[in-house]
C-alpha cells in the first residue's frame, strides 16, 4: 500500500474535466447554500466550504481508487472515458437533485424511491398531478435521451485535451488533498456546532443531495422509547356502527368544498374576498392547519378521519369499504354526490380508499371531461350550480367538490382578469436559479389563481343564496396544504412543516347561519368530526374516527402535522400547541416499528427555532415539560413506554 501511494508515482491529472466538474458542482453549492443562510452571514460560507470540500474529497478519493483500483484491470481508454463519462452521470445527479429539490421540495432519490414502490399507472398519475407542460415534459425527455452521450463525448474531449497538455500529480498530493478537505467539512460542520446554528444546518444537510456528517450538528434532543400502536381498520370499525340519525331534518343538504393549495394568510380580501367574508361571517378556527404537507397525506386525513401515519396501513388492505365519516354519513341517510375530475378517483387508488371499492359509497359521480384544470373546474363547478338552481332534492344530500387550479402550475382562464402582474407563463422545472424577482413572479400566477378559485366559491355560495338554499344549507371550506415562496429556502409544498405550507383556511356554517371564532386548534384531521358534530353525529362515530371534533372545549389545544416522505410512511413530525411546535423523528425507514421517538427542538409562534444551547435558557426537556406535557395525549398514535 506505501507503495501504491508513495509520491514519487504520478497519475495523469485531467484537468480540463475536473476543472467543468468543479466549477459546475462549485456553482450549485453556492445557490444550494443560499437557500439556507444569507451571504453576509458566516453559515453561508461555512455551508459554502463544506459542500464544496465534501465534493473535492470525494473526486479525489475517486481518482485514488480509479488509479490505484479499477484501471490495473481494465487499462484501456475506452475504460477510462467510460469512467470520467460516469463521473459527469454522478455530477449530472447531483445538479438534478437541485433542480428537483428547488422545484418540488424533496429530494430526487426520495423521488426514486417513490417511483420504484408504484405500478406505471401511479407514476402516470403523478406526472399529471405535477401538471408538467407539454413543452418541459419534451424537454425532460430530450434531456434524458441526449445525456449519455453528451458525458460520453465530455469526458473523451477533456481526456483529449488533458494528453496534448499533460499534467501528473503525485498520489500523495492527490491523497492529501483528499484527506485536507475531509478536514476541512469537520471544521465547517465543528464550527455550526459550536456557534448554534444548528437548525438552517439541519435543513440544509437534509437537503443537499449528499452530505457527509463529520462532527454532529443537530443540538440537543430528546429520546423516549415508544410503541406505535397497530392499526386497526376504521373503516371497518365505521362498518360496525349503528347511527341513530331521527333528530335530524328530513331535508338538509351538506356541501364540501376541498381546495388544493390555499395558504391561510393569502385569505384576504384582495386576493379571496369571497371565501374571506365566508370564513369571517361564520364558523373559523384561531389555528386551522393541514395535518400533511402533502396532497396524499392530507386527502387521507380530511376525508379518511386517519392519521397519514397510517395512510399505507389502510390502503395496502384488502376490501375497502371507505371513508368512516362518509359511512356515518351514509348510514344516516345522506346520498353522496361527487363533482371532481377521474383523476382523483385514480390518484394513489383514492378513489377506493375514500370511497370504498368501485365507489360504493357514492351515489352520483359529476366527472369532468379531459379539460385543462382550470376548465374542468368551472365544469364541476357549473354542474353543481345547475343542480341547486333545479331545486335542491328531497332528503339529506351530501355534496363534495375538489377544486385543483391553485395547485402548481396554478391555472385560470386566459380571459380571466388577472389582477396579479407581472407573471410566469408556465412553471419551469428545469431553472437553473430562482432570483427574487423570479419569485415574485411565480407568487403572482399563485395569487391569480387563488382570486380564479375564489371567484368559482363565490359562484357556489351566489346561487345558494339566489334559491334560497344558503340559509338552511352545512357549508364546509377546507385546504388539503398550503404553499411556500422561499420563505424558508423552498418553493411549492412537502418539504417542511412552517406555516406557508402548514397553515390552511378550514371553515364552516351551520344551518340557520351565525358568526364564531373558535378559540381552538384545527387540523386537516379534525374536518369531518367538526362536521359530524355540527349534525349531532359526531359522538356515536368517535370510536372509527382518529381526528376529534374542534367544537369539544375540553380538548387540548394541539394538533399532529407530517411531513411529505413521498410514498412512505411520514417520520417527520411537529406537534402544534397553540403557540409552539415541537418537532419529533421517528425510525425514517419503519416509522410503524419505531421503537423510540427523538424530540429534535421547537419553533416559536413565527417559526424562529427556540435556542436550546447551553447557557439560553431552559433545556429541550424542561420546555417540553412545561409546554407539551398536555398536548402529548394528541400524538395518538404512539404509547410512551418512558415518563417524558
Amino acid at each position: 500500500m506505501k507503495t501504491l501511494l508513495s509520491s514519487q508515482r504520478l497519475f495523469p491529472f485531467h484537468f480540463p474535466f475536473w476543472i467543468i466538474f468543479h466549477t459546475v458542482l462549485f456553482t450549485v453549492n453556492v445557490l444550494f447554500s443560499a437557500l439556507y443562510f444569507p451571504p453576509d452571514r458566516l453559515s453561508f460560507w461555512l455551508a459554502l466550504v463544506n459542500a464544496s470540500a465534501q465534493v473535492v474529497s470525494l473526486g479525489f478519493c475517486l481518482l485514488l481508487f480509479w488509479h490505484l483500483g479499477i484501471s490495473r484491470f481494465l487499462h484501456s481508454p475506452r475504460a477510462e472515458t467510460a469512467f470520467y463519462a460516469f463521473l459527469g452521470f454522478l455530477a449530472a445527479l447531483y445538479v438534478s437533485d437541485v433542480f428537483y429539490f428547488r422545484v418540488m421540495g424533496t429530494s430526487l432519490s426520495l423521488f426514486f424511491k417513490y417511483l420504484w414502490r408504484l405500478p406505471l399507472a401511479d407514476i402516470r398519475d403523478l406526472i399529471i398531478a405535477a401538471q408538467i407542460s407539454t413543452p418541459n415534459l419534451l424537454l425532460l425527455s430530450f434531456c434524458l435521451l441526449v445525456l449519455p452521450a453528451a458525458l460520453w463525448w465530455i469526458a473523451k474531449a477533456t481526456i483529449h485535451l488533458s494528453r496534448r497538455w499533460p499534467l501528473r500529480l503525485p498520489a500523495g498530493i492527490v491523497l492529501t488533498t483528499a484527506i485536507l478537505s475531509f478536514c476541512l467539512m469537520a471544521a465547517c460542520q465543528k464550527v455550526v456546532q459550536r456557534q448554534g446554528d444548528t437548525y438552517h444546518w439541519k435543513l440544509y444537510a437534509k437537503a443537499l443531495p449528499l452530505y457527509l456528517s463529520i462532527v454532529e450538528t443537530s443540538g440537543e434532543t430528546v429520546t423516549v422509547a415508544v410503541r406505535v400502536r397497530s392499526y386497526e381498520r376504521l373503516d371497518r370499525k365505521a362498518a360496525d356502527l349503528q347511527v341513530a340519525a331521527g333528530h335530524l331534518p328530513g331535508d338538509l343538504s351538506v356541501f364540501v368544498v376541498v381546495s388544493e393549495t390555499v395558504r391561510q394568510d393569502f385569505v384576504v380580501p384582495e386576493l379571496m374576498p369571497n371565501l374571506h367574508d365566508f370564513q369571517k361571517n361564520n364558523i373559523s378556527f384561531r389555528h386551522s392547519l393541514c395535518s400533511g404537507n402533502s396532497t396524499h397525506y392530507s386527502w387521507f386525513s380530511i376525508l379518511f378521519g386517519a392519521h397519514p401515519i397510517y395512510w399505507n396501513a389502510q390502503r395496502e388492505g384488502e376490501g375497502q369499504l371507505g371513508s368512516p365519516a362518509l359511512q356515518v354519513l351514509k348510514k344516516a341517510g345522506f346520498k353522496i354526490h361527487l363533482y371532481s375530475k377521474p383523476h382523483h378517483l385514480r390518484y394513489l387508488g383514492f378513489g377506493d380508499l375514500i370511497f370504498g371499492k368501485d365507489n360504493r359509497l357514492v351515489d352520483e359521480a359529476v366527472m369532468a371531461p379531459n379539460l385543462p384544470t382550470h376548465e374542468a373546474d368551472q365544469y364541476s363547478v357549473d354542474r353543481l350550480k345547475e343542480r341547486i338552481r333545479q331545486g335542491l332534492p328531497a332528503g339529506r344530500h351530501l355534496y363534495i367538490l375538489f377544486l385543483d387550479s391553485t395547485h402548481h402550475n396554478y391555472t385560470f382562464p386566459e380571459d380571466f382578469p388577472a389582477r396579479f402582474r407581472p407573471y410566469i407563463d408556465d412553471f419551469s422545472y428545469l431553472k437553473w436559479s430562482y432570483s427574487a424577482e423570479d419569485v415574485d413572479k411565480i407568487r403572482n400566477r399563485y395569487k391569480n389563481a387563488l382570486y380564479y378559485v375564489d371567484s368559482l366559491f363565490g359562484q357556489i355560495i351566489q346561487v345558494l343564496h339566489e334559491t334560497g338554499a344558503y340559509p338552511k344549507s352545512l357549508i364546509g371550506f377546507v385546504a388539503d396544504h398550503g404553499e411556500e415562496f422561499m420563505e424558508h429556502g423552498a418553493l411549492i409544498h412537502g418539504s417542511n412543516l412552517f406555516d406557508p405550507q402548514m397553515r390552511v383556511p378550514i371553515c364552516f356554517k351551520k344551518p340557520g347561519g351565525g358568526r364564531r371564532q373558535v378559540d381552538q386548534t384545527m387540523a386537516g384531521l379534525d374536518f369531518f368530526p367538526t362536521l359530524l358534530d355540527m349534525l349531532d353525529l359526531y359522538d356515536q362515530s368517535r370510536s372509527a374516527l382518529q381526528g376529534r371534533s374542534a367544537l369539544e372545549t375540553s380538548r387540548p389545544h394541539a394538533a399532529v402535522l407530517a411531513n411529505n416522505h413521498a410514498a412512505k410512511d411520514p417520520y417527520d413530525f411537529v406537534l402544534f400547541n397553540g403557540t409552539y411546535k415541537l418537532r419529533f423523528l421517528l425510525d425514517e425507514n419503519d416509522p410503524r416499528q419505531s421503537q423510540k421517538v427523538t424530540f429534535t427542538g421547537a419553533y416559536d409562534d413565527r417559526d424562529r427555532p427556540i435556542s436550546f444551547a447551553r447557557g439560553h435558557g431552559d433545556p429541550l426537556a424542561v420546555f417540553i415539560h412545561r409546554h407539551f406535557s398536555g398536548a402529548m395525549q394528541d400524538i395518538s398514535f404512539l404509547t410512551f413506554r418512558d415518563p417524558l
